[in-house]
This record gives C-alpha cells, sequence and structure tokens, in this order.
C-alpha cells in the first residue's frame, strides 16, 4: 500500500479503524525508511488524538515497532501526564524505552529503576519499567527473568540484585 492511501485512512474518524490502521503501519505493511518518514509527523499528530487506543497505539509505531528515537521526548511526555490513562501512559513508557534497545544506557535504565522503586505508581506501569530495564541492557532475552510477576508478592518477585547489577556495568 502506498502512503498517499494510508495517508488517507490515517483520516478515519472511527477511533477503531484508525487503530487497525495505525497496527498495520506498524506490524503489516513493510513500509521503506523513506515510506515511515513520508508518514510520521500524520501518526505523530495521532499522539493528540480523543480516543486513549489511537493516542497509545500512535505513539507506540513511532517508537516500538519503528524505533524512531526523534520521538522519545514525546513518548515521555505522554508517559508524564499522570491524568492520562494507565494504558496509555504503560505504552508510552515502553515506547520510550524502546527507543534506548540494546544501549545499555545507564541513565535510561536509572529511570526506570527510579520509577520500578516507586511505591505509589502503580504496579502495571512498574512492571513495565522493570522488562524495559532488560530491553535496555545488552542482557539476550533467554537470560531475562519471568516477567509474569504474582500482584500480591510484586516486590518480591523482583529480582533486584540482577537489575542493580546491570545498572552499575551499564554505560
Amino acid at each position: 500500500m502506498n502512503t498517499k492511501a494510508i495517508k488517507q485512512q490515517l483520516k478515519e474518524n472511527n477511533p477503531d479503524k484508525l487503530y487497525s490502521v495505525l497496527v498495520n503501519c506498524g506490524k503489516r505493511y513493510h513500509l521503506s525508511v523513506q515510506e515511515k518518514n513520508d508518514l510520521k509527523n500524520t501518526i505523530y499528530n495521532l499522539c493528540s488524538h480523543s480516543d486513549t487506543e489511537v493516542r497509545r497505539i500512535a505513539i507506540y509505531v513511532l517508537c516500538f515497532y519503528w524505533g524512531m528515537e526523534e520521538y522519545r521526548d514525546k513518548a515521555w511526555e505522554m508517559y508524564s501526564k499522570h491524568e492520562e490513562f494507565d494504558e496509555v501512559r504503560t505504552t508510552a513508557l515502553s515506547s520510550w524505552a524502546n527507543t534506548y534497545r540494546n544501549k545499555n544506557s545507564k541513565e535510561a535504565m536509572s529511570i526506570l529503576y527510579s520509577i520500578l522503586k516507586n511505591r505509589n505508581i502503580h504496579e502495571y506501569i512498574r512492571v513495565t519499567a522493570y522488562s524495559c530495564i532488560f530491553i535496555i541492557s545488552t542482557l539476550q532475552p533467554k537470560d531475562w527473568p519471568n516477567a509474569d510477576i504474582d500482584w500480591e508478592h510484586f516486590d518480591e518477585e523482583i529480582d533486584w540484585k540482577l537489575v542493580e547489577k546491570l545498572i552499575s556495568t551499564a554505560q
């Protein structure tokens, strides 16, 4: 599908259809770098859409699927809006972290660690911070601890020593 047709579909008023087009942009359409560059501003504008799911998937396409570091600040801004739904904040946080994938960034992992340690933050966001630390690290996925956390024992199930070791050896 060409970008002109996709841009037309991204003008859709029905949030469910718009969501599907965005998912297709991220997962199904095999877009070149140039095509992604042609679509990115249109998708970026959808990060402010009135529909929660549209906002959530728009930042996910840009930062998670496409790995566009230039939208890292937007992802962080979306995460930082405390009045925003937790689902949007969580997706924005994982999108932000994905722009650091395998970069072993001590600074990014330390930010996630501070979120993970903060018991005033919803566990759903905290577990996202936990799993994102591994995404940023150089630890191979086969060596990642289980992130399927028992909510009743959340803090006991976190591998704090591993997280602290990863951060201490990061750059």
